[in-house]
């Protein structure tokens, strides 16, 4: 049996959750039970667990999903339509990999339109007239169910956030210095800048290159979803 629990870093918010979840299936354990629990989350998950109730890591080995490649995406499009005898058009796979930048949620979304779509028109090929068609869908199931809630998540009530996000995305640039982002938003180190910058990093909406220390948007479409955004955006409409 495997049992899985999505949205794991809300557990840490409710008393005892934790506590609960590993003596129950310790129980479970004890009582020759066969069972493997699997909890997703946000990347910074495994580190809350272990500082809210550290024991809990011993029954854990955390995995971070990270954005795949080129051709795991087209085996994952590939595998997933096998049952259904649906196949994918190449131009439509290297569209999706582009587009998605790997994402797995995107890549996800992806499919899931897309074979709604080949299934309406009782076809077995997903092509280019397809994806087309689906496109707008696709954007709108990413801005409602990923894009707004990181936004509201990331920025919270932080005007200083709201204010780096949304001036980064009116620029040509697709990544800043961490000096950049000072000149461009006027927000200093000495204002908390490096801390807003890892809260933003933390929640999703920016990325950090570790060997360059450079900022970007998770998603190029995400950057541009921001961009629209600008102008109806205040921190009381993000909470």
């Amino acid at each position: 049996m495997v049992l899985m629990i999505d949205e794991a870093e809300r557990l840490a918010q409710i008393p005892g959750a934790l506590e609960y979840l590993r003596n129950c299936f310790s129980r479970l354990g004890e009582d020759g039970a066969r069972y493997c629990v699997i909890i997703s989350g946000k990347t910074d998950l495994f580190q809350t667990v272990v500082e809210v109730f550290s024991p809990l890591e011993r029954f854990f080995q955390p995995i971070t999903l990270m954005p795949l490649k080129e051709i795991e995406v087209f085996e994952l499009l590939q595998k997933s339509a096998i049952t259904s005898r649906i196949s994918f058009d190449k131009g439509v796979m290297q569209e999706i990999a582009r587009v998605s930048e790997g994402q797995p949620y995107a890549v996800q979304v992806f499919g899931y339109c897309l074979f709604e779509e080949v299934v309406k028109d009782s076809k077995t090929t997903v092509d280019k007239k397809l994806l087309e068609r689906a496109t707008s869908r696709v954007y709108g199931m990413l801005e409602t169910q990923l894009f707004d809630r990181r936004i509201r998540e990331g920025v919270g009530h932080s005007k200083h956030k709201l204010s780096i996000i949304n001036k980064l995305a009116q620029t040509q640039e697709d990544n800043w210095s961490f000096t950049a982002i000072g000149k461009l938003t006027g927000i200093q180190k000495k204002h908390g800048l490096g801390v807003y910058l890892t809260q933003l990093v933390d929640a999703g909406v920016l990325r950090k290159d570790t060997s360059s220390g450079g900022y970007s948007f998770f998603m190029e479409i995400f950057k541009k979803f921001v961009a629209r955004r600008l102008g109806s955006w205040t921190t009381d409409s993000v909470r």
